[in-house]
């Protein structure tokens, strides 16, 4: 029997997720999202609805973490010019993801009721408040009803949700690859909805991800913006991996260099054939090793550069000046 879990791959922006999951999901006993799914580790996805129903619980609270997630998930299933149009579904299959969505809530104990409550959008007409209530309920908008609850209950109602909607995407095959970025700083979080999964981090010269980061739309034209960024990332990332075992670490640069020796280590890892993995499309020139050297003296300059080169000896990386 295929083993049908997870394989989360993550790093910073620009260190080599898209091109690791492309080669693991291309591996015959792998497939991978073509996309980064995002609503799992994204704010008002999975991780901030865990949070507002459990250690951070109140009536208002989780009420709107479960209208937060809801308008998060239909952005995902339906068709339109936001962020989260990569995942387009005919007409049947929303209706299925819909119907997936409200087995998740009914999971979570979750009702719905009609009420106002101060919290409410100001786009909600303040006359219904003056109203008598029997007469102006049914214009009410939506409102969850929550209780708190512990991990236990939620993950299991996260992990089978998942599985819902993954499970023809999986097609029997032994792992499935996301590869959101930032899923590496919560490594710890999606193995206790997944306890089956496993988890793979690429790290590169961080150097060479702010170089690249001035060139992303998504990134800033200041150097130093993009490298305090970078900073913080891969701070967070060295306290989080001293408390969590089961994730291994690569380099792009060793990915790009030393591909088949680097894929047996993510090979070995999960237990499958890594002399199957297909690395022709690597090169020693595709990682853009040392770009950062064109910049120089733009980072000598940067108020953090000592903290930058500290950082990137923590991650293992010689910096020669």
């Amino acid at each position: 029997m295929p083993k049908e879990t997870f394989v989360f791959i993550g790093g910073t922006g620009r260190s080599g997720t898209t091109v690791l999951s492309r080669v693991v999901g291309g591996h015959k006993a792998c497939t991978r999202f073509p996309f980064e799914f995002r609503f799992h580790v994204d704010p008002h996805g999975l991780m901030d609805l865990h949070a507002d129903l459990t250690q951070n619980w109140d009536v208002f609270r989780g009420a709107a973490a479960v209208a937060n997630f809801k308008k998060f998930y239909e952005k995902l299933i339906a068709f339109s010019f936001h962020s989260y149009h990569n995942v387009t579904l005919k007409g049947e299959q929303k209706k299925v993801y819909q119907t997936y969505f409200e087995e998740f809530l009914k999971d979570l104990g979750i009702t719905k009721d009609k009420r106002l409550w101060i919290g409410n959008s100001p786009s909600v007409p303040k006359f219904l408040s003056l109203v008598n209530q029997k007469l102006a309920q049914p214009l009410y908008p939506e409102f969850f009803v929550t209780k708190p609850m512990d991990d236990a209950t939620f993950f299991k109602a996260a992990n089978s949700f998942y599985y819902k909607i993954f499970a023809t995407e999986l097609r029997g095959k032994d792992y499935l690859v996301e590869h959101t970025p930032y899923n590496f700083l919560h490594f710890q979080f999606l193995a206790q909805v997944f306890p089956e999964a496993k988890f793979v981090h690429i790290k590169r010269f961080p150097f060479d991800i702010i170089s690249s980061y001035t060139t992303m739309n998504w990134g800033s034209t200041e150097m130093e913006n993009n490298a305090q960024q970078i900073i913080a990332l891969y701070s967070q990332w060295l306290k989080k991996k001293s408390t969590f075992t089961n994730f291994i670490e690569i380099k792009l640069e060793d990915l790009a260099g030393d591909p088949k020796q680097t894929l047996k280590t993510v090979g070995d890892y999960l237990g499958i054939d890594p002399d199957a993995f297909d690395t022709s499309q690597f090169s020693d020139n595709k990682s853009n090793v040392d770009r950062w050297k064109k910049h120089a003296d733009q980072f000598k300059a940067l108020n953090c550069f000592e903290e930058l080169v500290a950082v990137s000896e923590a991650l293992g990386y010689e910096v020669k000046l």
